[in-house]
């Protein structure tokens, strides 16, 4: 190892550069006979049977630091270490250094600089310790130190402290070359997660994919079932392997998005590989805690599992996701029924109304195509109101055509007698669909639509606005508030029996489109909302507006979502408000290791240095 300086020195001071070669020489001639170099990018390893040495060189700006290497000149930075040493000895001669230091107030932080900097060449723990406590020293005598520079090498130098602890021995320079995601997702691949995890906090890098590898490695290692143990016993241990997965993610939540899917994707393969059900469970849990319902359904349908998927169809109250559940359980792809399958599919979706009332329009549709008699065999035992309603609906559409063929007086007698007929036929359907389990919901259903259609069309001609046609309630709510039409928008709640949550989605949305900032920051001026202001935020940014969006962030909490949120928008000086408002002074490092542009980094700059006054 390079000599420390001061060791082998004549008075005349450290050698040069040039001259060090001829110590590397003296110090190679000793190595054992088996020693084997190693190049790395700032040193060189050599390695035999029993030793393990290092040769670095030592940066010239360590002359300038320690008085004991003779540099020939008193430097600040000297003279900083020697106020350091006689004020630990309760010298006072302490008093006139630190009066000197006063007066290099523009030097003092460069000096700062230099010890942090060598602090990093050191493999001694202990002369890293002095170089540090030197720096802290330093910087309580300079108003105007910016304490990033300290606080990253602390951080880097206790992340070598612990590589140093599981045997992995780098320099400052390796690390910087490594990425921290790297380091870490390599250090959870070679198991040692719990490392990972602090040292992922300490550079604040991603800790998604470390607990991605940590949490398969879990389940992974689940014992094979023994006949010793039973079925309740194995079946507890594996929910309290979940227990601890859904508990971790839950610890790093603020952190970025958990990998829920990808985790649950890979309990579920092997609960199929080893048709375990207790697999199945643990991928159903964990997908059920994924926050993203877009997600949840997609995977629920690739492991076939329509059940749940209606399920969570039905609770996003999307009616897309409801339609491709349908076409799953029905396969009608080619439009093409089976008995079976049809049969199984109404036994399903008559779960829920939402997806009961698409499935009717959807035979509905599709029965003009085809031969609705078979639609009708079908069900005509099993689901008798379902039957009826299909025999009303093909009573309408022919009613329809009937009058659409009338063309002269000629034939109108004839025509309207056989539309009266099938009148009195309607109305008797009609009677048994109310008598029918059921029967008197769907007849409401059916008159609500068709006053929402009416208003529609009236909206349409009033506003000359195509939207409003085949709309659904929401966006037909959202279209009177587009058009300021609150009053028409209130009839419509009111008539509807619309919830306050569904009322405040389309008018947001509403104010959005027409960038009515005034409504909004009214609809935000009450104590809560209904869907959360995390919404106003969400919203506002999907549609482009980042500084609107900003304004609503400091209604949120905790902080780290508001951070996240202001980054997002990309303010920063708002970010750094809030910090300071809060107190969270250390967040403002984290803010200024994710900004990019410089303006960014000046302003959290500028707020470092108002923080340390």
């Amino acid at each position: 190892v390079m000599p420390y300086p001061g060791d082998e020195y004549s008075d005349d001071g450290p050698p040069a550069n040039d001259e060090i070669g001829s110590i590397v020489e003296i110090e190679i001639r000793n190595l054992p006979s088996d020693a084997s170099v190693v190049m790395e990018i700032d040193s060189i390893r050599i390695l035999s049977t029993d030793t393990f040495q290092i040769i670095q060189l030592v940066p010239d700006n360590i002359r300038y630091i320690f008085p004991e290497a003779g540099a020939g000149t008193i430097t600040t930075t000297s003279t900083l270490v020697c106020a350091f040493d006689e004020y630990a000895a309760e010298s006072t001669a302490c008093v006139d250094y630190i009066g000197e230091l006063t007066h290099k107030a523009a030097e003092l932080g460069d000096s700062i600089d230099q010890l942090v900097e060598f602090a990093g060449y050191e493999f001694d723990v202990d002369i890293q310790k002095r170089l540090l406590r030197v720096a802290s020293f330093g910087k309580s005598f300079s108003n105007t130190y910016v304490t990033d520079n300290f606080v990253n090498m602390c951080r880097r130098l206790k992340v070598l402290q612990y590589l140093r602890a599981i045997g992995t021995l780098i320099s400052l320079e390796q690390l910087a070359v490594i990425e921290d995601s790297r380091l870490t997702k390599r250090l959870a691949t070679h198991g040692h997660y719990q490392l990972a995890f602090e040292i992922a906090e300490i550079l604040n890098s991603s800790v998604t994919p470390l607990l991605g590898i940590w949490a398969r490695h879990l389940i992974g290692s689940i014992p094979k079932a023994s006949p010793s143990t039973s079925a309740h016993e194995r079946s507890t241990y594996f929910e309290i392997v979940t227990d601890m997965i859904l508990n971790k993610f839950e610890l790093y939540h603020y952190r970025g998005v958990m990998p829920y899917e990808p985790v649950a994707v890979f309990a579920h393969r092997i609960g199929e590989q080893t048709r375990d059900q207790n697999y199945t469970d643990i991928a159903l849990r964990l997908l059920s805690a994924s926050p993203s319902a877009d997600t949840r359904f997609r995977v629920l349908l690739s492991w076939n599992q329509p059940k749940e998927a209606l399920k969570e169809a039905v609770a996003s109250g999307s009616s897309d996701m409801i339609f491709t559940v349908m076409e799953h359980l029905l396969a009608a792809k080619d439009m093409e029924f089976s008995s079976d399958k049809v049969a199984g599919a109404i036994t399903v979706l008559n779960q829920y109304p939402e997806s009961a009332a698409i499935l009717r329009s959807y035979i509905k549709c599709v029965t003009e195509a085809h031969t609705q008699r078979n639609v009708v065999k079908v069900y005509s035992d099993s689901f008798r109101e379902f039957t009826t309603q299909c025999r009303l609906n093909e009573y309408f559409r022919f009613e329809a055509k009937l009058r659409k063929d009338i063309k002269g007086g000629a034939v109108i007698s004839q025509i309207e007698r056989s539309v009266n007929s099938l009148s009195d036929g309607a109305k008797a359907v009609e009677e048994a669909t109310r008598n029918e389990r059921g029967g008197a919901a769907n007849t409401k259903m059916i008159n609500y639509h068709h006053i929402l259609l009416d208003k529609q069309s009236d909206l349409e001609q009033k506003l000359d606005d195509k939207r409003f046609l085949n709309a659904s309630l929401a966006d037909t709510i959202r279209f009177c508030y587009h058009h300021n039409r609150a009053s028409d928008a209130a009839e419509l709640v009111q008539l509807f029996s619309v919830n306050e949550k569904m009322h405040t989605w389309a008018k947001l949305r509403a104010y959005i489109d027409s960038k009515n900032w005034d409504a909004i920051n009214q609809m935000a001026s009450a104590k809560k909302s209904p869907i959360g202001f995390d919404a106003f935020v969400t919203l506002l940014l999907d549609s482009n507006q980042p500084e609107q969006a900003a304004r609503y962030i400091p209604k949120l909490s905790p902080i780290e979502k508001r951070m996240e949120l202001y980054v997002a928008c990309g303010d920063w000086r708002g970010a750094c408000e809030d910090c300071l408002r809060n107190k969270e002074e250390g967040m403002l490092g984290q803010l200024k290791s994710r900004a990019k542009a410089e303006s960014a980094i000046s302003i959290i700059d500028s707020y470092i240095q108002k923080a340390n006054k």
